[in-house]
C-alpha cells in the first residue's frame, strides 16, 4: 500500500474503535495481509492515518464555452456538491472560452448567482478574461478574476481533487 500521500496525516479517533483491512490475493499464491487496529479509551485522540487520505476539496476548471455544458455539468454538478456538502470546500474555475459565455448568458449569470449563495467561490483567468475583454463584466457578477495558473498548480499540490468541463 502506497502510504506517502498519508505521511503528516491525522485522524481524529474515538474509544473502542477496532479497524480491520484486509487484501486478498488472487494469484496461484493467495496470501491476505491483515492490519487491526484497536483504540481504548485512554489512547483516544489524533492518530496518524496510513494510507487513508480522503480528498475533501474540488474545484472545476469550466474551459468549455458550450451553453449547455456550462449549464447542464460544469455548473450543475458543483452546486449539487456544496448543497449536500459531499466536499469541505468547492470551486469552479472559469478559464478561457468559458469566461466570455459567462459574461453575456443571462442564464449563465443565474447559475453563478446560485452557485455563490451556496457557497462555492468563482474564479476567473485574468490573463484570458482581460485578452477577451470580459474582467469587468466578470467581475460585476462577483467573480473573482485572478491569475489561475499557480494556484491550480497549489491546490494539486495540496491534494485537491479536480474535474474539467
Amino acid at each position: 500500500m502506497d502510504t506517502s500521500r498519508a505521511r503528516g496525516d491525522f485522524i481524529a479517533v474515538k474509544p473502542s474503535v477496532n479497524l480491520t483491512l484486509k487484501k486478498a490475493h488472487t494469484a496461484t499464491n493467495r496470501r491476505e495481509i491483515e492490519v487491526s487496529l484497536s483504540v481504548s479509551r485512554s489512547q483516544a485522540g489524533l492518530k496518524w492515518k496510513r494510507g487513508l487520505s480522503m480528498v475533501n476539496k474540488l474545484f472545476i476548471v469550466l474551459a468549455s464555452g458550450d451553453r449547455d455544458v456550462a449549464l447542464e455539468v460544469g455548473l450543475f454538478y458543483p452546486l449539487t456538491v456544496a448543497k449536500e456538502k459531499w466536499m469541505e470546500e468547492v470551486k469552479v474555475i472559469l478559464f478561457g472560452p468559458s469566461e466570455k459565455l459567462v459574461a453575456h448568458d443571462k442564464k449563465v449569470h443565474k447559475r453563478i448567482k446560485r452557485l455563490q449563495k451556496a457557497g462555492v467561490e468563482i474564479l476567473a483567468c485574468k490573463y484570458c478574461s482581460d485578452k477577451m475583454g470580459v474582467s469587468e463584466i466578470l467581475e460585476g457578477l462577483g467573480i473573482k478574476v485572478v491569475y489561475v495558473s499557480s494556484m491550480m498548480a497549489q491546490m494539486l499540490k495540496d491534494g485537491w481533487a479536480s474535474l474539467t468541463f
